[in-house]
């Protein structure tokens, strides 16, 4: 498991869950989800995703 720059998205096309938190772990099957051309750089003042968490 690799840590990856952190990561958030703000678009709609995913579920709250996911939009709310922050990923930084290259194996979390949420983060690997958002695609490339949704990630914003950063925390974006959200918290840590949990399945980030649990991997990390």
């Amino acid at each position: 498991m690799a840590k990856v720059e952190e990561f958030n998205t703000s678009t709609p096309q995913y579920p709250p869950e996911h939009r709310e938190v922050y990923h930084n772990q290259s194996d979390c099957k949420f983060g690997k989800a958002i695609k490339r051309e949704h990630r914003l750089r950063g925390r974006g003042g959200k918290k840590h995703c949990s399945e980030c968490e649990r991997l990390g």
